[in-house]
């Protein structure tokens, strides 16, 4: 139900991530962890988010 907060999280902290590469004080390991776990919510999400795009579920454009 609220699953599209998560895609904004997601969002959100993948530009979180791509502004601290290029930070040299930042611990690389949990950098590359954190941009694993929000890839892997963000298409999480998605497919979470697949039963709306069902035939049954669309809005029809009468």
């Amino acid at each position: 139900m609220y699953s599209h907060i998560a895609i904004a999280i997601s969002v959100l902290l993948m530009t979180v991530d791509a502004l601290y590469l290029n930070n040299k004080n930042v611990d690389r390991k949990f950098l590359y962890e954190l941009i694993v776990v929000t890839i892997v919510l963000y298409y999480f999400s998605l497919i979470v988010n697949q039963v709306y795009n069902k035939k049954v579920c669309r809005f029809e454009k009468n």
